[in-house]
């Protein structure tokens, strides 16, 4: 795989770990732990476990797919009241 790939794929899952209210910290048997840094979660609370930066980038992807999701179902549940 092209290093310059691998390094695009590394800065967009910090930033979306960051944006999202996490840390990436590196684990034991090089696993990258995704730790809950403040609420709702909580502080240092270990949410997963991965063993590449393809599959942390892909569960960040996820996460703030179902955030924006819910907020639409959010929106339209308010909108029928």
């Amino acid at each position: 795989m092209n290093p310059w790939t691998i390094e695009s794929i590394i800065t967009n899952a910090q930033a979306m770990a960051e944006r999202n209210g996490f840390e990436l910290l590196p684990g034991e048997y090089n696993m990258i732990k995704i730790v809950a840094s403040k609420p709702p979660y909580g502080r240092d609370v270990t949410i997963a476990r991965l063993p590449d930066w393809a599959q942390v980038e892909l569960y960040f992807t996820g996460y703030e797919q179902a955030k924006t999701e819910l907020g639409i179902v959010d929106a339209l549940a308010k909108g029928k009241k």
